[in-house]
C-alpha cells in the first residue's frame, strides 16, 4: 500500500442509562445548564473529582441519561468503564448511544480520496468547502456517515498541540465512520468486544480510469471529458449521484476499473486492529512527527 502513516482510533463514545449516581444527578440538577434536549447537562471534567465527560440528564423524551466521553481514543476501554461506572452505578443496562471509528492517513489529501474513493449501497451525499479545506460524505443520514475530512487544517484551526507535530507542508486526513441510534450494530455496551470483528468499510471501493483520453473517437472524448470534469468538481461519489442507477453502472464499467493495490482494504484492515488495540487498552501516541 502506497499510504505511509496510518493511525486509527475509536473516537467518540456516547452512552445511554436510566440508572444514576445520586450524586451525579443532584450535581447536574443543582449545577447544570439546560439544553441540548435535556433538562440539564454539566461538564464533568470541572466537577471534583474532575471525570473526562460531559454528562446530559433527564432527556425531554423518556428521562433517560446520556454520558458523552471525552478523548476516547486515549481513554482506553479499561477507563471508558471506569467513568461509565462512577456516574452510572453499573455497565448492566447500559447502551451505546453513538460510536466514532476513524483512521488518520498522513501524505495524501482528502481530494486524493474524494476523486478515487466510492462507496456503493448509499443515497446522500454532502460536501462542504470552507477557505481551502473540504469535508467530503460519502455517506449521510441521521444513523450513519462516512466523512473524509482535512484533520490537520481543524487541528491548525483550533491551534491544538498536536498541530505542532506537523510540519507545515504535511497534509493529514481523516476517514471517520459516524454511528448512532439505529444505525450502531451493537448497542448494549456489554457488547463493545463485538466491535473488534466488524469489517468497517465493506463496500468502500478505490477505483481508476480505465483508458486514456481518446480524441480519435469523439463521442468517448466528450463523454470522458464529462466525467472527468465532474470527478474534479465533486468528487468520485458525488459524481455517481448525478446519473440514475443503470447510467452509472454503464459509465462505471466503460471508463473505471478497481485498482489492483487496495488502499480501501489496507484501511479496513487497521481500523479492526486499532479497535481490538485500544480495547486491549494498548494506546499508541501520535506518530506523525517523522
Amino acid at each position: 500500500m502506497r499510504i505511509k502513516e496510518v493511525e486509527a482510533v475509536i473516537d467518540k463514545l456516547d452512552v445511554t442509562s436510566f440508572r444514576i449516581s445520586e450524586h451525579y444527578l443532584r450535581l447536574a440538577m443543582e449545577e447544570g445548564h439546560t439544553g441540548y434536549g435535556y433538562r440539564k447537562w454539566t461538564d464533568l471534567r470541572k466537577a471534583e473529582p474532575a471525570l473526562p465527560a460531559i454528562l446530559y440528564c433527564k432527556g425531554r423524551h423518556g428521562g433517560i441519561h446520556k454520558l458523552s466521553l471525552v478523548g476516547v481514543a486515549r481513554l482506553g476501554w479499561r477507563n471508558c468503564k471506569r467513568v461509565i461506572r462512577r456516574v452510572f452505578g453499573t455497565l448492566k443496562k447500559v447502551r451505546i448511544y453513538r460510536i466514532d471509528v476513524c483512521v488518520d492517513i498522513l501524505g495524501k489529501s482528502v481530494w486524493h480520496f474524494a476523486e478515487q474513493y466510492h462507496l456503493s449501497r448509499t443515497q446522500n451525499f454532502r460536501l462542504y468547502k470552507e477557505r481551502g479545506a473540504a469535508s467530503v460524505y460519502l455517506q449521510w443520514s441521521a444513523e450513519r456517515k462516512v466523512v473524509v475530512y482535512d484533520k490537520g487544517w481543524l487541528l491548525r484551526k483550533k491551534r491544538s498541540p498536536f498541530a505542532m507535530m506537523l510540519k507545515s507542508y504535511d497534509q493529514l486526513t481523516r476517514i471517520e465512520i459516524q454511528m448512532s441510534g439505529s444505525g450502531v450494530p451493537f448497542r448494549s455496551l456489554r457488547d463493545l468486544r463485538k466491535y473488534e470483528s466488524v469489517k468497517w468499510l465493506t463496500y468502500l471501493a478505490l477505483l481508476k480510469f480505465r483508458t486514456k483520453l481518446n480524441k480519435q473517437k469523439p463521442m468517448q472524448f466528450l463523454a470522458q471529458l464529462g466525467l472527468l470534469t465532474l470527478i474534479s468538481e465533486y468528487g468520485l461519489q458525488g459524481a455517481s449521484k448525478v446519473f440514475t442507477g443503470p447510467a452509472w453502472a454503464f459509465l462505471k464499467n466503460k471508463f473505471l476499473r478497481l485498482a489492483t493495490k487496495d488502499e480501501a482494504s489496507e484501511l479496513s484492515r487497521r481500523i479492526q486492529k486499532s479497535v481490538c488495540e485500544w480495547m486491549n487498552d494498548r494506546i499508541r501516541s501520535p506518530r506523525f512527527n517523522r
